[in-house]
C-alpha cells in the first residue's frame, strides 16, 4: 500500500516536524509552503518532502485554497500512490503509519472523504451563486462591512455567477481527505475537461468545501465514500476534530489533553495488550489506538466500571479486530494441559475472546489471571453454557433478575453495552452472545452468571 501525504502549512512547526519525522519512512510526502513565506525555513525537509514550486499565496475562503489542493494533487500524480492523504500543517496522525497502511489496505476501494449531508442546502448554494467582494472572506469584518454583508444575502443584491446554473447538484464537507489514485485521475481529468466547472469557484466563498465534495457525489465515485450517511463527515475523512469544547474552534490540543489519561493508564493497558500478543510493536501501536479510541468515546463512559476496565476492554476488542485482518498476530495460547484453560482477567471483567470461548465446554476448569501484575488468580468450574443469537434475546431472559433495578428496559442494557466500547454491533451480529454459569474455586470476584 503506497501513500502519498500533501501537506498544506505556512509555518514550519514542531507539529509538522513530528508528522513528517512520523510518515516519511515509508511514505511519499509533498509540501505546499504557503507562498508569502520564506521556503527556506523548511530546508531541513528537502531530503525527505518534495517542497512544490507552484505554490500559491493561500487566503482564507478564497480559490486559492482550492487551487494550492489542485496543484498537490497535479504533483503527486508523478508518485505511484494508491492514496492521497491531504492534510495541514497542523494535523498530526494518531495511528502508526503501519497501522494506516494496514487500514487503507483492507479498505481498499474507498473514498475517504466528507460529506456533510445534514447541512442546509441554501448555505451551500449562496458560497457559489454569487460573486464575492473582498471583504466577504476577511474573519474579523468591521460592523460596517457585517452589516452590508448581511444585506446583501438577505436581499440577493449580490452580482451573480453566470457559470452557476452549470453546476450540478452541490455537496459540502471537509477540505482535508484521502482519495484514491483513481479518483484523482477522474477528478483532473473531469476538471480539464470542464474548463467551466473551475471557473465557477474563482469568486466563490469557502468553495474549497464544495469544489471537491460535489464532483465525487455527482460521479460514479459516490458509491465508494466510506461510512456515507453513517458516521459525521470529519470522521468519513478520518479525522478527529473537536468544534464543540473551544475555547477556540476548532479546539487545539495540547499535551495536556493526553497526560491526564496517559500518564495514569497507558502502561496498564500496553502491559496488557503485551502480555496477550507478546509483540511489543504492536502493543504499543494498538494502546495508542486505545486512547484515541477513549478519547472520542468518552462520553460514552458512565462510571459503571473503573477507567481501566473501560480502556482494557476497548484494547481487547481493538486487539480482536486486528486479529480477525492480521493472520501473524496471535493471541496467548491456551494451557496445554487439556482440562485447565487459561483465560484473563483485568479487575472485574474476563477476557475471553470469541475463539477461545467456542472451547469451553460444560466442567472444564478456568484460571483466571489478574492484570497487569498476574499476582491474582481464581479458579472456576463451568456448570452451565447458553448461546443467544443476539444481546436483546440474552438480556431479555435475565432482565428481571441482575438487571431490572438499574436499567429501564431491556433496550438501555443492550445500548450501553454498545455505548460503554466492550461490544459493537457487528461483533454481537457476527459472533452472537454466551453466558457461562460457574461455580467459583476460591477469590470471588464474580457473580455466579458472567456475560460475554
Amino acid at each position: 500500500m503506497n501513500i502519498c501525504y500533501g501537506i498544506i502549512t505556512h509555518k514550519n512547526s514542531n507539529i509538522l516536524r513530528n508528522t513528517i519525522n512520523l510518515l516519511y519512512r515509508d511514505n511519499d510526502i509533498i509540501l505546499h509552503v504557503d507562498k508569502k513565506v520564506d521556503k527556506a525555513i523548511f530546508g531541513e525537509y528537502k531530503s525527505v518532502a518534495d517542497i512544490m514550486d507552484n505554490n500559491v499565496n493561500v487566503q482564507w475562503g478564497t480559490y486559492s485554497q482550492i487551487e494550492s489542493t489542485l496543484n498537490i494533487i497535479k504533483n503527486a500524480m508523478k508518485y505511484n500512490f494508491d492514496y492521497l492523504c491531504i492534510i495541514s500543517g497542523d494535523d498530526m496522525p494518531l495511528k502508526s503509519s503501519t497501522m494506516i497502511k494496514e487500514f487503507f489496505e483492507r479498505n481498499k476501494g474507498k473514498e475517504f472523504i466528507g460529506i456533510d449531508t445534514g447541512i442546509n442546502y441554501n448555505s451551500i448554494k449562496n458560497r457559489v451563486k454569487y460573486e464575492h467582494k473582498g471583504y466577504h472572506y476577511k474573519k474579523n469584518k468591521n460592523i460596517l462591512e457585517k452589516v452590508v454583508a448581511k444585506v446583501q444575502k438577505e436581499l440577493s443584491l449580490q452580482k451573480k455567477n453566470n457559470k452557476f446554473e452549470l453546476l450540478p447538484k452541490l455537496y459540502k464537507g471537509p477540505n482535508w481527505f484521502c482519495v484514491s489514485h483513481e479518483f484523482c485521475i477522474y477528478l483532473l481529468d473531469y476538471i480539464e475537461n470542464n474548463k467551466w466547472y473551475e471557473d465557477a469557484f474563482k469568486k466563490s466563498l469557502c468553495g474549497d468545501e464544495v469544489f471537491f465534495q460535489t464532483i465525487i457525489m455527482n460521479s460514479k465515485f459516490k458509491n465508494r465514500i466510506y461510512r456515507l450517511n453513517e458516521v459525521d463527515d470529519n470522521h468519513m475523512a478520518l479525522r478527529y476534530i473537536d468544534w464543540k469544547t473551544g475555547p477556540e474552534y476548532p479546539r487545539l490540543l495540547d499535551e495536556n489533553d493526553f497526560e491526564k489519561i496517559y500518564n495514569d493508564y497507558f502502561k496498564l493497558v500496553y502491559k496488557y495488550l503485551l502480555f496477550l500478543t507478546n509483540n511489543a510493536d504492536i502493543s504499543e501501536d494498538l494502546a495508542q489506538e486505545t486512547f484515541y479510541k477513549a478519547i472520542t468515546k468518552i462520553h460514552t463512559f458512565k462510571n459503571k466500571s473503573k477507567i481501566s476496565t473501560w480502556l482494557c476492554q476497548i484494547a481487547k476488542n481493538l486487539l480482536l479486530n486486528e486479529v480477525r485482518h492480521n493472520k501473524k498476530i496471535n493471541i496467548i495460547p491456551l494451557s496445554d494441559n487439556e482440562n485447565l484453560k487459561n483465560y484473563y482477567i483485568v479487575e472485574d471483567y474476563i477476557i475471553l475472546n470469541d475463539e477461545k470461548r467456542k472451547l469451553v465446554r460444560v466442567e472444564d476448569t478456568i484460571r483466571f489471571l489478574k492484570l497487569p501484575n498476574l499476582d491474582e488468580e481464581f479458579v472456576v468450574d463451568v456448570k452451565k453454557i447458553e448461546t443467544f443469537d443476539n444481546w436483546f434475546d440474552c438480556y431479555s431472559k435475565y432482565y428481571d433478575e441482575d438487571f431490572k433495578d438499574r436499567y429501564e428496559s431491556v433496550e438501555a442494557v443492550v445500548q450501553d453495552t454498545y455505548e460503554g466500547g466492550y461490544y459493537t454491533k457487528e461483533e454481537s451480529e457476527e459472533n452472537g452472545c454466551v453466558i457461562f454459569s460457574i461455580k467459583k474455586h476460591r477469590v470471588a470476584h464474580l457473580n455466579s452468571t458472567a456475560c460475554y
